[in-house]
């Protein structure tokens, strides 16, 4: 998304936006993932700055029983394991990924687990 979107979109939400090395969030502003503020010369013009269209949500993770709460509740969760990501969603009353395949108890205990939506 774009710079101008995701600013909006932080303000909404109070979440945490991320480019490459470059973070925002409205209480911390433009940083580096130390949250050590960007300014002065690290931008060349207030246009290049405008110009980033690569802006992602970074998610917070949560315990596994969270997640679990949230999926009951109806929520997509997922988890990144092993660097592999996982998505819980639907309908079913099964815990199962997009694959059909059951997490096992590795994954519920390694894995770093989020709440998507």
């Amino acid at each position: 998304m774009k710079t101008i979107e995701m600013i909006k979109k932080a303000d909404e939400n109070n979440g945490t936006y991320r480019t490459n090395d470059l973070y925002f969030s409205i209480k911390y502003g433009f940083t580096d993932v130390n949250k050590i503020s960007w300014g002065g010369d690290a931008f060349v013009s207030i246009n290049d700055l405008l110009k980033i269209d690569t802006w992602e949500e970074v998610l917070q993770s949560v315990t596994f029983q969270e997640a679990l709460n949230s999926r009951i509740k109806g929520k997509t969760i997922k988890s990144v394991w092993d660097d592999i990501e996982y998505v819980y969603d639907g309908d079913s009353d099964t815990l199962v990924d997009h694959n059909d395949e059951a997490m096992s108890i590795e994954e519920i205990e390694e894995a770093d687990w989020y709440i998507i939506d």
